[in-house]
């Protein structure tokens, strides 16, 4: 649940700083690390990296619920 809170936490620093970010955000950076792609500001923009990351995790709590609650337990089977 750390993992989550984390995520929680970004995306309530961009929710309140959204306005301090530049009009031309960066959205692709070339192999020496600079940015070398810019699209407008938007929310949808903004909030995606914050969004791919509870996707990924709600992936990951779920394969976590199905190992923990959808396997058999106990000795070898019966044949």
């Amino acid at each position: 649940l750390a993992s989550f809170a984390v995520l929680a936490a970004a995306g309530t620093l961009l929710y309140l700083n959204y306005d301090a970010l530049p009009e031309r955000i960066p959205t692709h950076y070339g192999f020496s690390g600079k940015a070398d792609a810019f699209r407008l500001k938007t929310p949808g923009r903004v909030a995606l990296p914050v969004v791919i990351g509870v996707l990924t995790w709600m992936l990951l709590a779920l394969n976590l619920y199905g190992i923990a609650y959808g396997t058999r337990r106990g000795g070898s089977p019966e044949t």
